[in-house]
């Protein structure tokens, strides 16, 4: 299974209980990814804050690693770096774990990701695209955005 992630810097802080709760029965291996917003020495921040203390609890908690190598993911001009983009793995999953060096034009490097045994990316047809689903999803309100994904979830 896999988790992406974006917690806003000065939003609500990432729903722990929610994602335990749906996790825990679960079986297959795991890996979660976002721009978290959240600073911890265990991916190489200068520091811990709360956020990143607690993400750090619940990456404990599910049993995974960190597959962060400590290098910055964010950058702010004219000098400011940071690792706010985090990845964490069920340690059974045979990964390789790149940063691209080089923002090309963003303010986070890309990061790239192979796992062992896992075909290439497919194409994705952007003419079958429901835009207009696509669209309510994107008028969601912060609070109802984890709430939506559980749902789709458990279709």
């Amino acid at each position: 299974a896999i988790l992406l992630g974006y917690v806003r810097p000065n939003g609500p802080d990432l729903p722990s209980e929610e994602i335990l709760a749906w996790f825990k029965d679960r079986t297959e291996e795991l890996l979660i990814y976002g721009d978290f917003n959240a600073h911890n020495v265990a991916w190489g921040s200068a520091r811990t804050d709360k956020r990143g203390d607690a993400l750090m609890t619940l990456i404990e908690q599910m049993g995974l690693a960190v597959a962060n190598d400590g290098r910055p993911t964010f950058f702010r001009p004219p000098n400011s770096y940071s690792v706010l983009d985090v990845t964490a793995h069920s340690p059974s999953l045979e990964m390789k774990w790149e940063l691209a060096p080089d923002t090309r034009g963003s303010d986070h490097f890309p990061i790239h990701i192979t796992i062992k045994g896992c075909q290439g990316a497919r194409k994705v047809l952007r003419t079958c695209t429901n835009w207009d689903v696509f669209r309510a999803a994107l008028d969601l309100s912060q609070e109802e955005i984890p709430a939506a994904i559980i749902q789709a979830l458990q279709m």
